[in-house]
């Protein structure tokens, strides 16, 4: 007798949004990741402030030549939607009218109780998609973690993660790798 280990459903991106607009869900914020549902938690306020601080700073600062996605999905591939805490999106606004965007200059994750998934499931999704740029602003130890050079990686979790990884620290000042004109101080994300 063979005996096989329960394997979980995987669904593609187009049965994750019709399931969506069955309401399957209800309320509670989901994304779909490599195939499999991922329950998102609720953001507490701290991760709220942040959000929106990064949005201030970004909308600020970015030309038309970008367009600034706040907890919006990004379609990386034909079942994994991540939704990063804010994205920048290289292109006009009217370009994402039609469709979803499938890449992003810079993604974003603020992570007060997800520190580890977005270090390592969410760090090895942006690496596979060849996301240049990945940010954790790690609320925890006050600081913002900066991956770059993505990298093909055996043995970690989607076969991909980041070569390089800075910490910078509040007083700090962190340049965007599609954006070198912009700074963007610790201080004034950061609670």
């Amino acid at each position: 007798m063979i005996v096989e280990e329960p394997r979980p459903r995987l669904f593609t991106r187009e049965q994750f949004y019709v399931m969506k607009e069955m309401g399957w869900f209800g309320e509670t914020r989901v994304e779909l990741i490599e195939g499999e549902i991922v329950e998102m938690s609720p953001p507490l306020h701290s991760h709220v402030f942040v959000v929106n601080a990064l949005n201030r700073v970004f909308a600020r600062n970015v030309s038309n030549d970008f367009v600034v996605s706040i907890q919006n999905p990004v379609h990386l591939g034909a079942n994994t939607n991540p939704q990063p805490d804010v994205a920048i999106l290289k292109g006009d606004l009217r370009e994402f009218k039609l469709e979803m965007p499938s890449h992003a200059a810079l993604a974003i994750e603020v992570s007060d109780s997800t520190l580890r998934y977005d270090r390592t499931k969410k760090a090895s999704i942006y690496a596979k998609a060849g996301i240049l740029d990945y940010w954790i602003v790690n609320m925890e130890d006050r600081i913002v973690e900066v991956y770059r050079e993505p990298v093909s990686a055996v043995g970690f979790f989607f076969g991909f993660n980041y070569a390089s990884k800075t910490i910078y620290r509040p007083g700090d000042t962190i340049t965007p790798m599609n954006l070198p004109e912009m700074r963007v101080d610790v201080s004034d994300i950061l609670p």
